[in-house]
């Protein structure tokens, strides 16, 4: 299958609040993984494709959260622990906030592949 990931992900937890106003959904949720311009985390019900949801992210040792607007680009059940998964596409975020963000991920993602090298 052909990779049409245009950006890396991070398989790296952050704790997200999330609300679509107009479909009433609203949740607090870990990230599965982040990358440039997405995030995909369990979500309580499912949204349609399309969605624009807005996001507030906690990362671990910063006071201010991050806040963005995303569109819902995919949405699956989750066979695992019932409910539904989401992936957005990022449509707005502060250039300072994205920085911040991929910084952390990065940051805890090469801790990981470092204890995996450590441990070979």
């Amino acid at each position: 299958m052909k990779e049409r990931r245009k950006f890396m992900r991070f398989s790296v937890p952050v704790d997200v609040k999330y609300g679509a106003p107009v479909e009433d959904i609203e949740g607090l949720s870990m990230s599965r993984d982040v990358s440039r311009e997405g995030i995909s985390f369990p979500v309580n019900k499912q949204m349609v494709r399309g969605t624009m949801v807005e996001l507030e992210m906690d990362v671990p040792g910063e006071i201010a959260p991050i806040f963005a607007q995303g569109e819902v680009a995919w949405v699956k059940e989750s066979a695992e622990r019932g409910g539904f998964d989401a992936g957005l596409k990022v449509a707005r975020m502060n250039p300072f906030d994205r920085s911040r963000l991929l910084e952390y991920v990065y940051k805890e993602w090469l801790k990981v592949v470092v204890a995996g090298r450590d441990e070979k």
